[in-house]
């Protein structure tokens, strides 16, 4: 089994001790759901409180008592149905780039929180969902029904989590800044490069940044995942310069050596709305 897929005033240590202890041996991995905000009740939701640093906090300290829950009970814990705000999300912000960096931060919060995986919700409501990863639109022609797929802001988030975190194990990473921005580094193995990502949640910070990876001085490479604002809709998305066409094909993506400086430390702009990643070789 997995379960309980628990929500909501459900969703809390005690009750989730108390399930899996009932359910018993045959369940193998525990499942919760989880939305950051909300739209049910017509509630609106802006930008500014998805990308809140204090609601993400919440979140990671409610996260990790139900993942202890789980690892007493040994059991593995997987965040089963997520998204930026349950009821169909929030349009102009879930569908903005604006979810692009909550969800691309939001994945190493919670794996950072002991889940082993996340499985972003899609929804197919009357008059449509905001957060749906891909949208796909219809029309008819000549008799025939065609359609076209547009892969959504959020999506180029996991796609760049999957290519260059998924399944790799966390460094020591901290940041200075006052700005809303956030900093990981992963890597896959001990001889592997280090992937450091630096994500511009702020609505009007950017400029200079200066990396530095502790002994490493070699060459490395600079890939960008950036709209002209947090408001900005899938049209103006770039992962690497790149798109996502109607197949789910996007071209290779352009990156930026950079070389670090004398004092070994890597630089590179970044722009508001925009997430970064620094891949440095062994």
């Amino acid at each position: 089994f997995v379960a309980p897929a628990i929500c909501c005033g459900w969703r809390n240590p005690g009750d989730l001790d108390t399930i899996l202890k009932g359910i018993g041996s045959d369940l193998k991995l525990v499942s919760v759901h989880n939305y950051t905000t909300t739209t049910c009740g017509h509630k609106n939701v802006t930008v500014a409180e998805l990308l809140s640093p204090e609601l993400m906090q919440k979140f990671d300290d409610l996260s990790k008592k139900l993942v202890a829950v789980a690892h007493q009970n040994n059991l593995p814990i997987a965040l089963a149905e997520t998204n930026s705000a349950s009821c169909g999300g929030m349009a102009g912000v879930s569908n903005a780039f604006a979810s692009a960096v909550w969800g691309l931060n939001y994945m190493f919060n919670v794996a950072q929180d002991g889940y082993t995986n996340i499985n972003f919700h899609f929804s197919y409501r009357t008059g449509g969902s905001a957060y749906n990863p891909v949208q796909t639109f219809s029309w008819k022609s000549g008799g025939e029904e065609h359609f076209r797929n547009v892969a959504q802001p959020l999506y180029y988030a996991m796609y760049m989590f999957a290519r260059r975190a998924s399944g790799e194990h966390f460094l020591p990473a901290a940041i200075k800044t006052e700005s809303n921005i956030t900093a990981f580094a992963t890597t896959a193995c001990p001889t592997c490069e280090v992937h450091v990502f630096v994500i511009n949640k702020d609505e009007k910070a950017s400029g200079q940044v200066s990396v530095h990876v502790a002994g490493h001085v070699g060459a490395a490479s600079l890939l960008m995942l950036q709209a002209p604002s947090l408001h900005s809709m899938a049209a103006d998305v770039r992962y690497g310069g790149q798109q996502f066409d109607t197949d789910g094909h996007i071209g290779t993506p352009s990156t930026t050596s950079v070389a670090p400086g004398e004092n070994g430390d890597y630089s590179f702009t970044l722009p508001n709305a925009s997430a970064a990643v620094l891949s440095v070789a062994r």
